[in-house]
């Protein structure tokens, strides 16, 4: 039971990087002006023509959520239990495959968006572990 807290936290800090790096790409490769985003066409030829960056951020943006919320679920957990890093990795590779698999994008674009995100909780967790220091000389 004391695992439920940091995945909910985890999975919520993901959830809010992932609209606010998804929000900051948006302004920094805006939509073209004249593009009616109800059309369908005119969304996949708008995909077509955007910027390599662009299209690289929108996958990276999963990738470095995750990282997040798999950072602060480990740490919150103690640092020393992975599972809730893990769930939020899990999660969010159903969430991102789903995604992925119903968008239009390019075929590197959604098996790097399915691929990212448990490499990504793994580097979280990684980075979160509990680090034991020895005091100079203690060995």
């Amino acid at each position: 039971m004391r695992s439920v807290r940091p995945v909910l936290i985890g999975l919520g800090t993901t959830f809010v990087f992932v609209m606010m790096l998804q929000a900051f790409g948006g302004i920094l490769w805006p939509v073209p002006a004249g593009v009616d985003l109800s059309s369908k066409e005119a969304v996949l030829v708008a995909q077509a023509a955007a910027p390599m960056m662009a299209k690289l951020y929108a996958v990276l943006t999963f990738g470095i959520a995750v990282l997040v919320g798999a950072f602060l679920a480990r740490k919150i957990a103690g640092g020393i239990n992975t599972t809730p890093s893990w769930i939020v990795g899990g999660v969010y590779t159903v969430i991102c495959t789903l995604y992925a698999l119903g968008s239009q994008f390019p075929v590197w674009m959604q098996l790097t968006t399915i691929a990212l995100p448990l490499p990504s909780a793994w580097l979280g967790l990684t980075l979160a572990a509990e680090r034991r220091r020895i005091a100079p000389g203690a060995v």
